[in-house]
């Protein structure tokens, strides 16, 4: 969902306004938001929003980020789905984790994927946040 713009400076704001306003025409295209916005569009109330501002990484290279609409993928084919999207079947993903230092866990229940990246910098003993989470089943 990606989009990589030529570094113009001159004309890049102008590129990003153009792109924003009329991506959304473009069959497939829900909408476009600029990655700059990332600390608002996570703060958002409007889901949509909040799940893109949310999934934006703090050193994001790319420039704009594209959503498709509900049942489109980047992709050749007919329909489908695609991991990274903002809508719940996207985002849902069963996770497994088996090998050294995994003890016996289950829950059912769904996590963030922040979870899940504390448990495998855990499991890897690399530093963790102070608020980190790490799922159940740990030794």
């Amino acid at each position: 969902p990606w989009l990589y713009l030529h570094p113009d400076e001159e004309r890049f704001d102008e590129k990003v306004a153009l792109l924003l306003a009329h991506a959304p025409a473009f069959d497939g295209i829900a909408a476009a938001f600029d990655v700059r916005e990332a600390e608002r569009l996570a703060a958002s109330t409007d889901p949509l929003e909040r799940a893109v501002g949310l999934s934006l990484p703090p050193d994001a290279d790319f420039d704009l980020y594209l959503v498709t609409e509900r049942g489109a993928h980047f992709g050749l084919g007919e329909g489908g789905t695609s991991h990274g999207g903002p809508y719940p079947e996207e985002r849902e993903v069963p996770g497994l984790l088996i090998g050294a230092g995994v003890g016996r866990g289950t829950s059912v229940s769904p996590r963030s994927m922040r979870d899940f990246h504390h448990t495998l910098r855990a499991l890897l003993g690399l530093p963790l946040d102070r608020d980190a989470r790490v799922l159940p089943g740990l030794r």
